[in-house]
């Protein structure tokens, strides 16, 4: 089995959010994580975690749309989905 983001990884990440707002958030979150990971899979959970931070709305959506996509369409979305983590991961890095 995968990893998985936990309350605590997430709390970390954004300490400033209640916890109630956090746990509603997981299952987006480890949905946007699966979808990254299924294409790239060398990608840890510290590196997705720091992307979530600078971004959570981005990463939010692709969990939405994950958890929506219908089976058959999971691979090409997790495609998609990899390739706009990247993006987020590589504009993160050029803010540093």
């Amino acid at each position: 089995m995968k990893n998985i983001v936990t309350l605590d990884d997430l709390k970390q990440t954004k300490p400033d959010s209640e916890s109630y707002l956090l746990s509603i958030a997981l299952e987006t979150i480890n949905a946007a994580y699966e979808a990254v990971t299924d294409t790239f899979d060398t990608i840890s959970i510290e590196e997705f975690l720091k992307v979530v931070a600078s971004d959570y709305a981005a990463m939010h959506f692709i969990g939405k749309a994950y958890l929506a996509a219908r089976e058959d369409e999971k691979p090409d979305l997790a495609v998609h989905a990899f390739y706009l983590f990247d993006s987020l991961q590589d504009k993160q890095t050029e803010l540093a």
